[in-house]
């Protein structure tokens, strides 16, 4: 019986050395989500927004990382985020057979004493194995407006203009930005404008307004990530020619600001899409636009309300939003307008009056006109291509003049945002040349600068079809 026990103990023993033993991290080769870590491009004096890279341990047994180390030290511009340790440099970092670590990555430039493009690299020791991850950052210099209220100035296209917390455009005051300028916003980040702005850009030069987030290609056309240009109470004499904005919560928004005799708000040559709310908002205002296209928004692409005047000649007005569910029409105009307590109700007068414009989209009925009364709101189209719901709309309304409904096909490449005409487009030489030379000085061109008339009878749309 004692020599039973005695193997028993024994046995014992070898069992818990073994446990012991067992776990015990061993060095070995790692894998990695990545071999580089890429910014392209941050904006210097800002820094960047965060990456992340795995780092994985593909065997069966722990794995210990002795060190991990950041080349540049504490003089990098690069910052780190290892296994939760915010610190440029560990040491005895254990993963588990089979697991990953996230390992964060940050970087700032600064154009006053760094390169634009800046290089480190990590380097991972596990016993006998090291291995590198490359960080590289590609900057770029920028104007940064930093919340602040601007007097009458110019904006040039020497480099970018980075805009944090908003920018202002003071009372009685204008704000001009010359062609080719590059405008980008921070997120929340608004152009607000109570004096005027003169955005005069140029077929081959344009003026481009868009979120800041051009780091990551994700971002490249989601909506919503910065404010808009919003017009205030007061504003006037604004123009906005060959500007290209995109990304924003509105494009453009224009609040209480009226004028019987002019627009508000003048935009040409323009193209504004994939914003979250409303491409062109207006409430109580004016405004005009020709030769644009007004795109992909999330609830109206052009919407007007309570009270004012809207005249929109040869634009393309189509909408294919597909980030979230959208139940509202492309284009609405309402005669009324309710407070955000819901508790004034503001009524006014509406007149519209749309030429060779297509209004498209993927919803039935892709225009409505809302009356508080019914009398408030004078309407015309004419020649204009429309997407309506002929159960809902009387069609044969004196209020389309020559007008095509609910056409098919329309464009070359419409799931790239491209609005340019197929040759068997229903908007072909469907326009009004009585449109065009009544207003030729701004419509004898569309917005490729093509002529318009050169064959004699001009399309509906932003774009003219040269076949």
């Amino acid at each position: 019986m004692k020599f039973k026990y005695f193997i028993i103990y024994i046995s014992l023993i070898f069992s818990i050395l073994a446990c012991n033993n067992y776990g015990k991290p061993q060095s070995g080769i790692l894998n990695f989500s990545s071999d580089t870590v890429f910014f392209d491009t941050i904006f210097t004096q800002v820094g960047s927004t965060t990456k992340k890279f795995k780092v994985y341990n593909a065997t069966s047994e722990p794995l210990l990382i002795d060190n991990i180390i950041l080349s540049g030290g504490n003089n990098s511009k690069f910052r780190l985020n290892i296994d939760g340790y915010e610190q440029n440099s560990v040491e005895d970092i254990k993963i588990d057979a089979e697991d990953s670590i996230y390992i964060f990555v940050e970087v700032t430039i600064d154009p006053a004493k760094d390169d634009i493009v800046e290089q480190d690299s990590l380097i991972f020791v596990s016993g006998d194995n090291t291995q590198k991850i490359l960080l590289l950052a590609v900057g770029k210099d920028v104007n940064l407006i930093k919340g602040k209220m601007v007097n009458t100035q110019t904006w040039t296209s020497e480099k970018p203009y980075l805009i944090y917390n908003s920018v202002m455009v003071d009372t009685l005051q204008t704000l001009t930005i010359d062609a080719g300028v590059e405008v980008y916003s921070h997120r929340n980040s608004y152009i607000f404008v109570k004096g005027s702005l003169i955005a005069n850009g140029t077929k081959e030069s344009p003026i481009y307004f868009r979120g800041d987030r051009i780091d990551d290609p994700w971002y490249e056309n989601k909506p919503g990530q910065w404010g808009g240009i919003y017009f205030m109470q007061g504003s006037f004499g604004n123009y906005l020619n060959y500007i290209q904005l995109k990304e924003g919560f509105y494009g453009i928004a224009v609040d209480s600001s009226i004028n019987i005799n002019e627009p508000t708000v003048f935009i040409n040559n323009s193209i504004i899409q994939h914003c979250s709310y409303a491409g062109v908002l207006g409430v109580y205002t004016n405004f005009t636009i020709i030769n644009s296209i007004i795109a992909d928004c999330g609830v109206y692409n052009i919407a007007l309300f309570m009270s004012g005047l809207c005249n929109l000649f040869n634009c393309t007005i189509q909408n294919d939003y597909a980030y979230s569910p959208r139940n509202s029409p492309s284009v609405a105009l309402k005669n009324y307008y309710t407070d955000d307590e819901y508790v004034n109700h503001y009524t006014g007068d509406i007149s519209a009056y749309f030429a060779n414009c297509i209004i498209n989209g993927n919803q039935t009925n892709e225009f409505v006109a809302d009356a508080y009364d019914s009398q408030s709101i004078s309407l015309l189209f004419q020649n204009c291509l429309l997407k309506l719901d002929d159960s809902t709309n009387n069609l044969n309304s004196p209020i389309f003049e020559n007008c095509v409904f609910n056409p098919d096909s329309l464009y070359i490449k419409q799931a790239e945002f491209d609005y340019h005409l197929r040759p068997e487009s229903q908007a072909r030489d469907k326009g009004s040349d009585d449109v065009i030379n009544a207003n030729l000085i701004w419509l004898n061109y569309d917005i490729d600068g093509n002529d318009r008339l050169f064959d004699n009878q001009s399309d509906i749309g932003a774009y003219e079809l040269l076949e």
